[in-house]
């Protein structure tokens, strides 16, 4: 289990120039995708040295967290994230007072266009 890196609506990403498409579903600040790559580059070294042949990388929908799965496939040489709708944000009302699903651009974007925008063709 991982969590995502540093995402783009907990800095002034305004200023570092990151715009973000959808408020509850913020992309990774540049900061974010070298974290993932560390991330990536550490889980190769470990699933090698100990022998780990197969290997499935599952994300939530939400876009920070498919941004790290996808920085930690190309590592690892994975083509494929499967996305698991059950895994993510714990719903505290004060942070969600609605169930942000539906307004993931995971929901609203052609999955091709998420793909080559920010997941590299992940």
């Amino acid at each position: 289990m991982v969590r995502h890196g540093e995402r783009a609506d907990n800095v002034d990403n305004e200023k570092m120039g990151i715009y973000i498409e959808q408020m509850s579903d913020p992309p990774l600040t540049p900061l974010g995708i070298n974290q993932a790559k560390e991330c990536g580059a550490f889980f190769k070294k470990y699933l090698e040295d100990n022998g780990y042949t197969k290997i499935i990388v599952q994300s939530s929908p939400y876009l920070r967290c498919l941004q790290t799965a996808a920085e930690t496939c190309k590592i690892l040489g994975i083509e494929k994230i499967e996305v698991n709708y059950v895994v993510g944000e714990w719903m505290k009302d004060k942070f969600f007072p609605q169930n942000p699903i539906n307004d993931l651009l995971i929901r609203n974007k052609d999955p091709k266009y998420i793909q080559d925008k920010y997941l590299d063709g992940v």
